[in-house]
């Protein structure tokens, strides 16, 4: 899954994906992929967000970083919830904002 760098559009105005950033903020991370071999996750850092790939098997501690913009991660974690969800049909069939704050809130993810 791309993601954008962090200097694209940001701060959504629709109140939905401010309350799912929120959500996210409040748990400062979540997890995008992941199992013995890899994983990649977005987590909040202060007044940013930055997306996460690793492998948790290398001792040496090496991770990969990069700054995403929220519009990146509102549209990495609307993915993930699509997956989740078991929507599996054409690429533009996928859960509405409110339907992934549901999934958010619900403790499902």
């Amino acid at each position: 899954m791309l993601l954008a760098p962090g200097n694209g559009p940001t701060m959504p105005e629709d109140p939905v994906q401010r309350a799912i950033l929120d959500v996210l903020t409040r748990r400062g991370e979540f997890v995008l992929a992941g199992n013995r071999e890899y994983y990649t996750l977005l987590r909040h850092c202060g007044d940013h967000w930055t997306r996460v790939d690793g492998d948790p098997l290398a001792r040496d501690g090496n991770e990969t970083i990069s700054t995403v913009s929220e519009v990146s991660v509102l549209q990495a974690v609307r993915a993930r919830v699509r997956d989740r969800m078991g929507i599996y049909g054409p690429p533009d069939d996928r859960p509405d904002w409110p339907e992934v704050l549901a999934w958010l809130t619900d403790g499902r993810s």
